[in-house]
């Protein structure tokens, strides 16, 4: 739904924009109650699930696969093989390090992968806005900008920015608030950086490096890289939260 700058200013009057994209099925989603229901439903159907498990190896057999695995719960440590008829690759950030271990996989399927660091910072202050705003994004960017979103209980935060990285750490750089302030000023002029606080942050997997055009997820089948039952999932950043239960069905369309 299209609206102008006068609608806009009845919707949003907070908001700075000479027009606006309304999606009235745009919304937020609890992540976490989300994932345990899969899990709950996955074990209903016969799913074994094994945390603390690293894949130390992908053999291949005639039925399929055997995972040399180690389990490591912090306390002790044990082996043990498991056997699948299908192996589905979703190690996320993990991944391609993951992909290096399956038996008689060429590594020409095995694309690079960088890791993309985005900072939320909480807003302190009264929420301005009566909807999800995303800014129009940067040209050749790797994200959406910095949007402003809330949490189950209502409080607003703004981000995630873009920063590539060479090492995994999810703490919070908090020299960003003037980069944040700018961002955010041109579509909230009225933002105070004494109303920002850092709040967490998060590593997307990018397949494509700082200042190269976005990619798209890359789901890999066997016809593309010629093992049956295998299939890679790379470079599934946001949205693929979003976007998990369509992937699952193009996962079973792929296998079937």
């Amino acid at each position: 739904m299209w609206f102008d700058a006068g609608r806009m200013n009845d919707e949003e009057p907070a908001v700075k924009a000479t027009y606006g994209l309304f999606s009235p099925s745009t919304g937020i989603l609890d992540s976490h109650s989300f994932m345990q229901s899969l899990l709950h439903l996955a074990q209903n159907n016969g799913v074994k699930f094994a945390p603390y498990t690293q894949i130390q190896a992908v053999g291949r057999c005639p039925s399929g696969f055997t995972l040399d695995s180690l389990i490591d719960d912090g306390k002790s440590e044990q082996g043990y093989v498991f056997h699948a008829d299908y192996f589905i690759n979703s190690a996320g950030l993990d991944a391609v390090s993951l992909a290096k271990k399956v038996e008689g996989l060429d590594p020409v399927h095995i694309p690079s992968l960088y890791m993309c660091k985005g900072d939320y910072y909480s807003y302190l202050a009264r929420n301005p806005f009566n909807h999800l705003i995303y800014p129009l994004p940067e040209s050749n960017t790797q994200g959406l900008g910095i949007h402003s979103t809330v949490d189950m209980v209502g409080r607003l935060r703004f981000g995630p920015d873009s920063e590539y990285v060479n090492r995994r750490s999810v703490a919070v750089n908090t020299e960003k608030t003037e980069k944040f302030v700018q961002g955010i000023m041109n579509y909230f002029p009225k933002i105070s950086p004494k109303d920002l606080q850092p709040a967490y942050a998060g590593i997307r997997p990018k397949l494509t490096a700082e200042g190269e055009p976005p990619s798209d997820f890359k789901i890999q089948l066997s016809d593309e890289h010629g093992i049956p039952g295998l299939v890679q999932l790379f470079g599934i950043d946001s949205p693929g939260l979003t976007a998990s239960l369509a992937i699952g069905e193009e996962i079973v369309t792929g296998i079937s």
